[in-house]
């Protein structure tokens, strides 16, 4: 990560509450029975993936932030 500035972390930060939307498309999906069980087990798979990376860089935000104010 080159350059990083705090719109950057903020950024970041609205990805991860991101996840309350796709929850709500998964709920839908399931109530109007357009997936399957195992459709919902590999949607919640690939979420648990996505927002595990979304997490890890908003704290690596996080880590630069703290790095470059302490700077």
């Amino acid at each position: 990560m080159a350059s990083y500035n705090r719109f950057d972390h903020e950024q970041s930060l609205m990805r991860c509450w991101q996840i309350t939307d796709d929850l709500d498309t998964l709920n839908e999906a399931v109530l109007e029975s357009k997936l399957t069980q195992d459709g919902v087990a590999d949607m919640l798979k690939a979420l648990k993936t996505l927002y595990q990376l979304r997490f890890e860089q908003l704290w690596d935000h996080f880590e630069l932030s703290i790095r470059s104010h302490n700077s």
